[in-house]
């Protein structure tokens, strides 16, 4: 295969494969990148849904990728936490190296509060178009970053 042939055989299968996991009910949405800003809403540019396989994202359980793969590297420009995640955070590097930001759907507002805005990123400031691996998780307290950069 040539290597557009094979690029785009490769997002085919992603695509699928990410279709396939979210199937079964366990699976849940915890993040969506987005190739154009999110005020666009993603409806005019490619989008990736990200899953995760245990069917939460709380303070028990973490997502990670160490690299988003040479289909979205460096692609990345808005981005949304989902299912629980309060915190998604996009790296420059592969494997969690160098700057960061942290966008994320906020869940942890307080009774009697108007919930905040969305925490999403509607774009990446410095980092749009230079992510390369990603975390999710969800922090209870709405002060803190609950990971460390390193």
């Amino acid at each position: 295969m040539s290597d557009p042939e094979a690029e785009a055989a490769a997002a085919t299968a992603q695509a699928t494969d990410n279709l396939t996991k979210a199937i079964p009910r366990r699976w849940v949405k915890i993040g969506l990148d987005c190739e154009a800003g999110l005020q666009e809403i993603c409806a005019f540019a490619d989008k990736l849904w990200w899953w995760g396989k245990d069917g939460r994202c709380d303070h028990n359980t973490r997502y990670r990728d160490r690299y988003i793969g040479d289909d979205w590297n460096d692609r990345v420009v808005g981005a949304q936490g989902r299912g629980g995640c309060n915190r998604f955070i996009h790296f420059e590097h592969r494997g969690f190296d160098s700057d960061w930001i942290s966008c994320g759907h906020s869940t942890d507002w307080y009774s009697g509060e108007t919930p905040p805005q969305s925490l999403s990123c509607n774009t990446l400031g410095p980092l749009t178009k230079e992510t390369s691996s990603e975390r999710w998780l969800h922090c209870p307290d709405r002060n803190r970053l609950c990971f460390r950069s390193r």
